[in-house]
């Protein structure tokens, strides 16, 4: 027993010092996310080999943007404006066939949680119906899980770029709360929920939900540094 146990970390500590020499011991590899800065998402991702052509990867993202809207019913003009504030979490295994991890061409499975919180702000302040004040308060967990193909590149310096696509299917979980009190009540129409959706709906049209369920597809290019 005590013989296979070494043998099985003897065959462990190889694989691990022939990834090491055979790029160069450069088996990590920190890198953010390009894509995302332009939406108000900032991730930092952490890549390692841990096997000749598999990896592990983890990426933390922090969330943090705002935005305007505008509508206009029975010819009177509404406004609101939103601020957003979140985490993202994306853990993911990367086999490399062609080449020895974390170069060359890969295929990926992922995992994604981002966790959003939502302050809506509604300029209005009349007395009834689409005229109250309907601001709020919405907390968005969206979860799931999905894969992609990629090519990551590693300079002789050590700088790495790569590219990836793919697609995912997500889970979502909302909790809503108006900042007036008799908005949550429950709306006596069954197509919503409170009397503050209901209201919501018929004043702001084009309003969107924050990361809808179901299929959505998933691109990327990460800049960064291997050691």
């Amino acid at each position: 027993m005590y013989t296979t146990k070494f043998k099985f970390i003897l065959l462990i500590t190889i694989l691990f010092f022939g990834v090491t020499a055979k790029s160069q011991e450069r088996i990590n590899v920190i890198k953010t996310n390009v894509v995302g800065a332009f939406v108000g998402q900032y991730q930092l991702t952490y890549e390692r080999a841990f096997l000749p052509s598999l990896s592990g990867q983890f990426s933390l993202g922090a969330i943090s943007t705002g935005s305007e809207g505008t509508s206009t019913v029975d010819g009177q003009s509404y406004s609101y404006e939103t601020q957003k504030s979140g985490i993202i979490i994306v853990p993911e295994l990367r086999w490399y066939p062609g080449k020895f991890a974390p170069e060359g061409f890969f295929i990926a499975a992922y995992g994604r949680l981002r966790n959003i919180n939502k302050d809506l702000t509604d300029h209005s302040n009349g007395a009834s119906g689409i005229d109250q004040n309907l601001s709020r308060e919405e907390s968005v967990l969206t979860y799931g899980g999905g894969g992609t193909l990629g090519f990551q590149w590693i300079s002789r310096g050590g700088f790495s770029f790569d590219i990836f696509l793919g697609a995912g299917y997500k889970s979502r979980s909302s909790k809503m709360k108006y900042d007036l009190t008799h908005l949550n009540d429950k709306s006596s129409d069954e197509n919503y929920s409170t009397v503050g959706d209901q209201l919501f709906s018929k004043k702001y049209l084009d309003f969107k939900l924050e990361d809808t369920e179901g299929v959505s597809p998933r691109f990327g290019f990460n800049f960064g540094y291997a050691f």
